[in-house]
């Protein structure tokens, strides 16, 4: 946690020297298939090391992803669907339970279908990470930044598990 937080602080130390001398934009410059080969490298590499090996490691299914998986396979049993924005089984909303249900459906391995719906996502965020900093600051800002995203020991382990966490850091992303 401290590494986090170090980092995130290096972050907007290295944005605030960066954009202090900058004159005034009036927009990020236009792309260039360089940066968009390195963005696009950037997601491969983070959804590689989010599916690599997701099958077995960790090799336990902890109990609030066995919690998440209950809520994808019951709720769709019960009567009626729940909103997808109401929550199930320790808070998470049915949206969550709604993509686990529709990767069960997908895939065999419910414990890869389980933790897909958290690496997608998780990997996804990535190159909206870049989006968001590279119209915020600069491309160097960007690049530094997805790659710590990317690389990112928690972001990784968020990602491959089942849960909404990582989820919730794509719409997060997203939303900036």
């Amino acid at each position: 946690l401290v590494s986090y937080v170090a980092a995130l602080a290096a972050i907007v130390a290295l944005a605030i020297d960066l954009d202090r001398d900058a004159p005034p934009r009036a927009g990020a410059p236009p792309w260039s298939a360089p940066e968009v080969a390195l963005v696009l490298a950037l997601a491969a590499l983070a959804l590689g090391l989010r599916l690599w090996r997701l099958a077995t490691l960790p090799g336990v299914i902890w109990d609030d992803e066995i919690l998440y998986l209950h809520d994808a396979i019951v709720v769709p049993a019960d009567a009626g669907p729940p909103s997808p924005f109401a929550s199930g089984t320790w808070g998470a909303p049915y949206l969550h339970a709604y993509l686990i249900a529709a990767s069960s459906w997908l895939i065999d391995d419910r414990v890869v279908a389980l933790r897909l719906v958290s690496a997608i996502p998780g990997a996804l965020t990535v190159p909206f990470l870049y989006l968001a900093l590279r119209e915020l600051f600069d491309r160097r800002v960007a690049f530094f930044g997805a790659v710590l995203l990317a690389l990112s020991c928690w972001a990784i382990l968020l990602s491959r598990h089942g849960y909404v966490w990582a989820v919730n850091g794509f719409a997060e992303a997203v939303v900036l």
